[in-house]
C-alpha cells in the first residue's frame, strides 16, 4: 500500500473546488444549439394568458 502525503490532499481538495466552480459558472449559461433559428411562417404565436384554455360554446 501506498503513502498518502498532504500533497495529494491538497490536490484533491484543489480539483475539487475547481470541478466545483466550473460547473457552478457553466450551468448558469445559455446554451445556443441552432435554437435561435425560427422561421417566422412555421412558428406559432405565444399563448394568450388572458384567455381560458377550453371555451365550452
Amino acid at each position: 500500500m501506498g503513502c498518502l502525503y498532504p500533497s495529494h490532499g491538497w490536490t484533491f481538495l484543489t480539483g475539487f473546488f475547481l470541478g466545483l466552480f466550473l460547473a457552478l459558472t457553466l450551468i448558469g449559461q445559455p446554451s445556443n444549439q441552432g435554437s435561435n433559428v425560427e422561421n417566422s411562417e412555421t412558428s406559432t404565436p405565444p399563448p394568450n394568458l388572458d384567455e381560458p384554455l377550453l371555451q365550452v360554446d
